[in-house]
C-alpha cells in the first residue's frame, strides 16, 4: 500500500469542517464508498492532534446529530458486531481531496468498522462548537480546525477557528476574496467580523467536557484568505 501523502486539497492547509465533513467519498475506480461523517483525530503525548482517518455511516453520524438517537440505534440491534462504531477509511488509504474524497483502493474493504475510541482517538466533532475562553473569558466556540502536513506526521492540527456561528457557518467566504455573490459575502463576513484563530499549542482541550480554554497571541479571521 502506497504511503504517499495525499494530494489536492490534503497536500496543503485546510479548514477540517469545511473541507473534509460531508464530502461524498469514492474508490479507485470512482465507485460511491459513502460520506465523510466525522473525522478522526489521533491525540499524541506531546499534545499534537493529527487526522488520522474518516470516519462514515450512522455510527458517525448520529451523535453529530442526537446522543439520544444515536443511543436508539445502537439499542435496535445490540447483538449486532460493531453497532457501536462507525466505519473508518485510514488517512493512508486517500489519494486526493477535491469536491470529495478519491481513495487509492478499491470499494471492498475500505471502510471496515473503526476500533472503538481510546484515550488516544478523538472525534473532530467532539471539538467542533466546543466554547472557548480566551485568558479566562468566554469567547464563542470552536467554528473549525485548521490543519497542515508536517513531514512524517502526515495531517496535524494547527490552529482552532473561534467565532460565534455553527461549526463552518463561513462556508468558504473567510478563504477567498471573490467567493459566491458578493451580498452574501459581505452579510458572512459581516455576522463573523469579531471570529479569530489561535494556535493549537496555545489551547488546552477539555475532551470530557466539551470545552477550550486559549491563551497567548491571537489574530483575526479576517486576516486569514488563500488569494492573499
Amino acid at each position: 500500500m502506497s504511503t504517499a501523502m495525499p494530494g489536492g486539497r490534503l497536500g496543503g492547509e485546510l479548514d477540517l469542517a469545511l473541507h473534509l465533513l460531508d464530502r461524498q467519498v469514492a474508490d479507485a475506480e470512482g465507485a460511491l464508498v459513502g460520506k465523510v461523517d466525522d473525522v478522526e483525530l489521533s491525540r499524541f503525548d506531546d499534545g499534537a492532534l493529527v487526522v488520522s482517518g474518516l470516519l462514515l455511516g450512522a455510527n458517525a453520524l448520529l451523535p453529530r446529530i442526537s446522543r439520544r438517537a444515536h443511543e436508539l440505534w445502537v439499542a435496535s440491534a445490540p447483538q449486532r458486531p460493531g453497532q457501536h462504531v462507525p466505519d473508518r477509511i485510514d488517512l493512508a488509504l486517500v489519494d486526493r481531496l477535491d469536491s470529495g474524497v478519491r481513495l487509492r483502493t478499491r470499494r471492498a474493504g475500505a471502510a471496515p468498522p473503526a476500533p472503538a475510541l481510546d484515550p488516544g482517538r478523538a472525534r473532530l466533532t467532539g471539538l467542533l462548537g466546543a466554547p472557548v475562553t480566551y485568558e479566562g473569558a468566554r469567547d464563542g466556540r470552536v467554528i473549525d480546525v485548521r490543519a497542515r502536513p508536517e513531514g512524517d506526521r502526515g495531517l496535524v492540527v494547527t490552529e482552532l477557528v473561534v467565532g460565534r456561528g455553527g461549526p463552518g457557518s463561513m462556508l468558504g467566504y473567510d478563504r477567498k476574496r471573490d467567493m459566491g455573490p458578493w451580498a452574501i459575502a459581505a452579510l458572512v463576513r459581516r455576522l463573523h467580523r469579531g471570529s479569530w484563530v489561535v494556535d493549537a499549542g496555545q489551547c488546552a482541550i477539555d475532551w470530557t467536557g466539551s470545552a477550550v480554554a486559549a491563551h497567548g497571541p491571537r489574530r483575526p479571521l479576517s486576516r486569514d484568505r488563500e488569494d492573499g
